[in-house]
């Protein structure tokens, strides 16, 4: 199940399953996290998985990937992503996504999927405050005179003013996913705790919490295999009844819903609800979940109980399902447009497309998650109309979008790869950028150990490189860095194992 913000910034993404020990319950979807983020061990639950960089695709079952826009999310020890928070076992890391509003890419300033238009800093900054803790810190974003840090396990998470002070914690869960909303000003959470048997019968201590910037609970759910989807511009909720195959818009979890969609698979994109139901696939208004389209699904299609991976986004023109094989249908009508081989995450790219990235494989001898390689197909309305040449070292393959220096139409940036590539694919000659993290329309940010750096486009120097005083190392060894960042206009927050930083 994937939904889609509705600004740009990092995703979402629906948390890991619990571990497989009696049959597992039905699992929330995988949506996000603005977005930033790698993962070594297997897709299980209580196994870290950390963080990839922005707009990547998991190799391994991912989380709920709320959809490829973007809040800020803390994700933590399984697999997640707008601000984005999530937790199954150890860590966290964010993920950028595409807006809400799909997006083509020769629209304005504003860049698709990856927060480009942040403002940089492109002179070395200072640190304003440093808030230290004995706890293990999984992640920390900032909101708008806030910061919000993950901690490790029950500890859950604090949020400090924008002097670094504890304003508030809420109750303590190992929460799965934290993000920030700054439209509908609220922060958001939601945790997913492992399967328990007994003689009457399996649990598992699940739920979702909404709460104000000030701490104030405005929503709470900890009913079984029920998910709060996200919060609408309105105040409403989306609640995913996992059980019943529903979608619902509500008040709060006992409000029969201002409509409600029958499916076993959702994906939200601007005003469309997406809804995958057994052999068919059907297009909701978001505001009052009317009926736009019905359409049976190809020749080719297996189903959703005899397909192992099943992921899809649309935007404004096309619609891409991909299981076993992948589909594309008209966003606007649900007319079959094409089939292909292959099958993957579905990402947004430049230029109004969309690009399946296969996963990684795990290989059960040697206990580890394969390299996740290219080249990765880019589809429009007609079909594959190029593809992302590059491999990578790590089990994801991550692309953001930027507009160079603003300027020009959107082209596509592989993080992993270091080098920017055309709407097709086609390398620009703009490469070099090694350890980028996050790349904006001004420049990249790069980050190797504990080392910030900062390099505008064109250049093969640094704007300015400064290095992370007194590390207590995040451990991540599959990315090279012994701290973890977000980025924010003129702002980064940096943490360590047991420190959170503002950078401004």
């Amino acid at each position: 199940m994937n939904q889609s913000p509705r600004d740009d910034q990092p995703p979402p993404p629906p948390p890991p399953p619990p571990p497989p020990a009696s049959p597992p319950p039905t699992t929330p979807p995988t949506t996000p996290p603005p977005g930033a983020w790698v993962p070594p061990p297997p897709p299980t639950s209580n196994v870290w998985i950390p963080p990839p960089p922005p707009g990547a695709a998991y190799a391994a079952a991912p989380q709920k990937k709320r959809s490829r826009t973007g809040r800020w999310l803390l994700v933590g020890g399984g697999l997640t992503a707008l601000v984005l928070l999530v937790t199954a076992g150890v860590g966290a890391f964010l993920i950028f996504g595409p807006d809400d509003k799909g997006g083509s890419g020769d629209e304005t300033a504003e860049t698709v999927g990856t927060n480009s238009d942040l403002d940089a800093l492109t002179s070395e900054p200072e640190e304003s405050w440093a808030w230290k803790t004995r706890e293990t810190v999984r992640w920390a974003v900032s909101g708008p005179g806030f910061t919000v840090a993950l901690l490790e396990g029950k500890a859950g998470f604090v949020v400090l003013d924008d002097q670094g002070k504890e304003m508030w914690r809420p109750e303590k869960h190992d929460y799965s996913s934290v993000w920030v909303d700054k439209e509908t000003k609220t922060i958001e959470s939601s945790w997913y705790g492992p399967i328990s048997t007994t003689a009457k019968g399996s649990s598992s201590d699940s739920g979702s919490i909404v709460w104000d910037y000030d701490g104030n609970v405005l929503w709470k759910d900890t009913g079984e295999n029920r998910y709060m989807y996200g919060v609408e511009g309105d105040g409403r909720f989306l609640l995913w009844d996992a059980a019943a195959e529903t979608l619902a818009k509500v008040r709060e979890p006992t409000d029969p819903g201002e409509w409600k969609i029958q499916g076993e698979e959702f994906t939200v994109v601007d005003d469309a609800v997406y809804a995958l139901d057994g052999d068919t696939l059907a297009r909701y208004a978001r505001t009052d979940g009317s009926l736009v389209w019905k359409a049976d699904l190809s020749p080719g299609w297996k189903g959703i109980k005899q397909s192992s991976e099943i992921d899809y986004y649309a935007n404004d023109d096309l619609v891409v399902l991909s299981a076993d094989r992948t589909f594309g249908y008209s966003a606007k009508t649900g007319k079959a447009l094409w089939d292909a081989s292959g099958s993957g995450d579905v990402v947004a790219t430049a230029g109004n497309r969309l690009a399946v990235i296969e996963p990684g494989t795990y290989d059960e001898k040697q206990g580890v998650t394969m390299p996740s390689t290219g080249p990765y197909p880019i589809y429009d309305t007609s079909g594959k109309v190029g593809s992302l040449p590059f491999s990578t070292g790590t089990p994801y393959a991550a692309v953001q979008m930027v507009k160079v220096e603003g300027k020009g139409e959107q082209v596509n940036f592989g993080i992993d790869d270091g080098q920017l590539f055309d709407a097709a694919g086609k390398p620009m000659g703009e490469d070099g950028y090694e350890h980028a993290f996050q790349a904006l329309d001004d420049g990249v940010y790069l980050l190797d150990r504990a080392t910030v750096s900062f390099r505008e486009w064109h250049s093969t120097e640094d704007a300015w490189s400064l290095t992370v005083p007194d590390v207590a190392s995040v451990g991540d060894k599959e990315n090279n860095r012994d701290v973890y960042m977000q980025v924010d206009d003129d702002r980064l927050i940096v943490n360590d194992k047991h420190t959170v930083r503002l950078y401004e």
